[in-house]
């Protein structure tokens, strides 16, 4: 177990996360299968500004426009099939990820929230991934942003 949180942490670290949630408590017996990371990753080769990265973002398959703390964001679901090794270990199991990229106030990054949802090979399977995705978009839409950052992005603009 403690291997694996190791690799997790690793791969947040990879993809320039800055919060991770993993939850470990039973919730009325059951675990949340729902793991969340923040991260503001460095503009690509080619992206002028954090609107560039957005516009990328919103060009990939499965995105929407939608509104998160008052600013554009693109909102982009996905499902990922399980990986098993050559010799049919999982490697990583079945899951849908949602993601929302976001320019926040001081417009110099884009800052992702990506929530992370376990597909479960149980009669109610279908049911539990839309109670949690519900859970995450409920989470991820009420991002705000202190308004310091908002007055600091305007600092200076007459």
């Amino acid at each position: 177990m403690t291997a694996r949180l190791r690799e997790v942490m690793r791969g947040a670290q990879i993809v320039s996360g800055t919060d991770l949630y993993l939850p470990t408590e039973l919730i009325h017996g059951a675990p949340v299968p729902l793991s969340i990371i923040v991260s503001a990753p460095q503009l690509a080769a080619g992206e002028n500004s954090a609107a560039d990265a957005l516009l990328a973002f919103a060009a990939r398959g499965g995105a929407t426009p939608v509104e998160v703390g008052g600013r554009l964001a693109v909102r982009q679901a996905g499902d990922v099939p399980v990986v098993l090794a050559a010799n049919g270990e999982l490697q990583i199991p079945a899951s849908r990820r949602i993601s929302y990229a976001i320019v926040p106030p001081t417009g110099d990054r884009l800052l992702v929230v990506t929530g992370s949802m376990l597909r479960m090979d149980t009669p109610e399977a279908d049911d539990l991934l839309d109670a949690v995705e519900q859970l995450f978009d409920a989470m991820a839409l009420t991002i705000r942003f202190a308004p310091t950052a908002a007055r600091a992005a305007v600092a200076g603009v007459s």
